[in-house]
């Protein structure tokens, strides 16, 4: 999908292919990508509440598109740096 897919559409999408895969008996991984600033928000606040909002709606990982707002690579280490600090610990990812 594009990036900074409406949650009212992310929702749709998602319940649409989690069915068809328990059809078909696959795993499937959602992952909606969000332009950053635009689209994630500008503070850890803002991120953290996108993220809830998509991962409750059954997304499994998030990507983040700096290229689309040509983010300087400064700004995008930065951003990276108190987004990990901010949103890995509430959000871990679980590996087998």
């Amino acid at each position: 999908p594009l990036s900074n897919l409406p949650i009212e559409n992310f929702r749709r999408i998602a319940s649409y292919i989690t069915e068809m895969a328990g059809k078909k008996g696959r795993s499937i991984s959602l992952a909606p990508s969000f332009t950053y600033p635009a689209g994630l928000g500008e503070n850890p606040k803002e991120w953290l509440s996108k993220i809830m909002e998509y991962s409750e709606a059954g997304a499994d990982t998030i990507l983040i598109d700096f290229s689309m707002t040509r983010v300087p690579l400064s700004m995008a280490i930065s951003m990276l740096k108190e987004f990990s600090k901010v949103v890995f610990p509430k959000y871990q990812t679980y590996t087998i």
